[in-house]
């Protein structure tokens, strides 16, 4: 008789998921959300919003290194 439950497949691959989570998505999300901020050494965060990536495209070398 097989009594396995469906859930125990998932169990396996569940310390994957987590390390993947901590030390892949996380760090993504928060190098996103601190993009939109404006970082000193010695201040803290000014909140810019979209100044930083309006920079970003208007710099002729990002769009050449991006050709490359």
């Amino acid at each position: 008789m097989k009594t396995k439950h469906k859930y125990e497949p998932y169990l396996y691959i569940l310390p994957a998921l987590i390390l993947l989570l901590l030390f892949r998505f996380i760090p993504i999300l928060l190098s996103f959300v601190i993009s939109f901020f404006d970082f000193g050494i010695t201040s803290i965060g000014n909140f810019i919003g979209f100044q930083n990536y309006n920079k970003l495209f208007a710099d002729p070398e990002f769009w050449q290194s991006m050709m490359n």
